[in-house]
């Protein structure tokens, strides 16, 4: 498997980019949903705030990693199996991932750092804060947070729905691709 793009397929790095951050999204996802259930002074509260945060900001350097890649690397041409409107809505689908993803990943860092505190990411390197602010405005980034992180998982959602329904109704190859990186070898 090549590791950059061709033509016809992903290479290595742009699917392990995929996958990568696809799983970190969703463990991401329950995990917050169990980190604000709990007790602010819960043990477990801190330790999963802590994995919350330092996830969050390796999807968002992942991100950032991934878009650079996208932008030297060739994208493979559409699919023949798919159709026009379906190229178009996977298009527009995967640029609304990369829209929520920072949205998510930067209201989650406004959250963190809005009293002018870094992130610290597995005690290894901290993210400083850009500043403080105003008292409130973590409410606010805590809201834009939550819709954002909702709209992110009922795309990946219907984005899995769309793949299962190519590679099991449609029978193309298309899942595979974004897998095994050939779209015509079985």
């Amino acid at each position: 498997m090549m590791l950059k793009n061709t033509g016809t397929s992903y290479g290595l790095i742009a699917i392990l980019f995929h996958w990568v951050m696809a799983v970190m999204i969703f463990v991401l996802f329950p995990l917050g949903i169990y980190m604000t259930s709990l007790d602010y002074y819960d043990r477990w509260y801190r330790i999963s705030f802590s994995w919350h945060e330092s996830i969050g900001m390796l999807v968002l350097m992942l991100l950032i990693f991934r878009l650079f890649w996208r932008w030297l690397n060739q994208k493979p041409d559409p699919h023949v199996e798919m159709s026009r409107w379906q190229s178009f809505a996977a298009n527009v689908a995967h640029w609304l991932f990369y829209v929520f993803i920072f949205v998510v990943c930067l209201s989650g860092y406004f959250i963190s750092t809005a009293e002018g505190q870094g992130i610290n990411i597995w005690d290894f390197v901290t993210v400083p804060a850009v500043s403080s602010f105003e008292s409130g405005f973590s409410d606010k980034a805590g809201v834009v947070h939550w819709y954002a992180a909702l709209m992110l998982i009922a795309l990946a959602c219907v984005h899995t729905l769309a793949a299962l329904y190519h590679h099991f109704i449609l029978k193309d190859r298309i899942l595979i691709n974004i897998i095994k990186g050939d779209r015509n070898e079985r």
